[in-house]
């Protein structure tokens, strides 16, 4: 019965986790800031936070994004465009790493 409540609730905490990331949205009208700014702007507005070492991208790079009513996966498609870097979402924490490196 207990290992029942415990699949369950982790089943439902997945469920939510996965529901965040693709229901938030926001709009995004930046022209010449920072990764740095971008990643600032999205914690401000919403629940995610940004995980990432400083020797796996170039956070003071200049980028322009214009997204409208867009998912976190829509503005991060377009603020890392030309960067070697990955993602990973894991509840509301966004996880950056070098293109390659193993994410545990």
């Amino acid at each position: 019965m207990r290992l029942t409540m415990i699949f369950s609730f982790c089943f439902a905490m997945a469920v939510s986790a996965a529901g965040y990331s693709q229901n938030t949205r926001l709009n995004v009208d930046f022209q010449n800031i920072t990764l740095r700014q971008v990643f600032e702007y999205v914690e401000q507005n919403s629940q995610f936070i940004f995980l990432y070492r400083n020797e796996d991208l170039d956070v003071d790079k200049k980028i322009t994004v214009n997204l409208q009513n867009a998912t976190i996966d829509e503005i991060l498609g377009k603020a890392l465009e030309g960067q070697n870097v990955t993602y990973r979402i894991l509840d509301r924490q966004v996880i950056l790493t070098k293109a390659g490196a193993n994410l545990q």
